[in-house]
């Protein structure tokens, strides 16, 4: 499970702490243990500072795993998807912003979701990628550079102020009570 985590140590900023993304691992899907006391991704670039990183997206695209986050600088880029690389995902290099238009359009994007089969690895809909997010998705042909469109959520919600913030999210897991696959969104 990869988790956002917040030190109490840095209470006092006025973001109540910089995020980062830890991951806790389990045999049973219900008991879980942290791989380290140290984040797989701190917050250590200028667009994740003083925010910190969160929203982890795990899926694998050709036998790599990508983690696909959102960076949080608040006055600076404000909100932002990244992502980093891994091959057995505990060693992660990141790889910075994943939107090709990074800084202009879709600077303030957050909370990805990635389509993707129930094994976790990235689909192509109709030859590409499909990627959601806040506001707006993205396709790719390559998991590299993505052509992003805006979408008004405002558009399928009664307006109301708090129903315009859009977030994507799944899960999927083997029941070990069970033996089946379970997924939801």
């Amino acid at each position: 499970m990869f988790y956002r985590a917040e030190t109490r140590d840095e209470s006092d900023t006025p973001y109540l702490g910089t995020s980062r993304i830890g991951l806790a691992i389990s045999d049973d899907g219900y008991h879980f243990k942290k791989t380290s006391k140290q984040p797989i991704i701190d917050a250590d670039n200028e667009w994740e500072t003083p925010g910190g990183c969160e929203d982890p997206c795990i899926v694998k695209v050709k036998g790599v795993y990508h983690l696909v986050y959102t960076a949080y600088a608040p006055g600076k880029t404000d909100t932002t998807i990244c992502h980093a690389v891994s091959t057995d995902l505990l060693n992660w290099t990141k790889e910075g912003p994943l939107l090709d238009n990074f800084g202009h359009q879709h600077k303030n994007s957050k909370s990805s979701a990635i389509v993707t089969n129930p094994q976790g690895d990235a689909v192509k809909v109709n030859g590409k990628y499909v990627m959601y997010f806040n506001g707006g998705m993205a396709t790719s042909s390559d998991f590299e550079h993505w052509e992003t469109f805006d979408v008004d959520a405002s558009a399928y919600t009664s307006s109301n102020a708090h129903e315009v913030c859009v977030a994507v999210t799944g899960c999927f897991c083997l029941s070990p009570r069970k033996g089946i696959l379970v997924y939801w969104w």
